[in-house]
């Protein structure tokens, strides 16, 4: 007897099962959504900037250095070109790009609309990091002495 039928069943069933619990009720209806799309670039030269963190947050007022964000927040992380799509809920949101090597940028007020993508970039400037200065000086602290043990 072949298990061929079972093996081929099993998948389709438990696809069927999981595609019917996602399928909204009758007289529900499925939130239509659109999507952020963006670009990282670095300031004037353009290049874009990959893995930079976005924080993506419902609300169209920036949020001050550590204050509790208004709505949900969502993260996503640019790819090798400096892009990243999201899909949102139709809204106001306001996005925050972070990179190692630069300043955090962020736009706010961006408007997005049912099955619409609402498209933008956001430069980052060029993050100044001084490094302090190190004296180093010769020193007989910390020297071992050497003994001699004769046996």
């Amino acid at each position: 007897m072949s298990r061929l039928p079972f093996l081929v069943g099993l998948p389709m069933a438990l696809c069927l099962a999981w595609s019917a619990a996602e399928a909204p009720l009758a007289g529900q209806t499925s939130p239509i959504q659109g999507v952020l799309r963006g670009r990282v670039h670095a300031g004037a030269e353009g290049a874009p900037i990959a893995d930079a963190l976005i924080t993506i947050t419902r609300g169209g007022a920036p949020q001050a250095e550590g204050a509790v964000a208004a709505g949900p927040v969502m993260r996503a992380r640019t790819d090798v070109g400096g892009r990243f799509a999201v899909p949102v809920d139709a809204g106001t949101y306001t996005v925050r790009a972070e990179a190692f090597g630069y300043e955090a940028g962020e736009r706010s007020g961006l408007v997005v609309r049912n099955g619409q993508t609402t498209d933008f970039i956001l430069r980052l400037e060029i993050a100044p990091f001084r490094l302090e200065e190190i004296v180093v000086a010769p020193s007989t602290y910390g020297l071992l002495r050497r003994h001699v043990v004769s046996g």
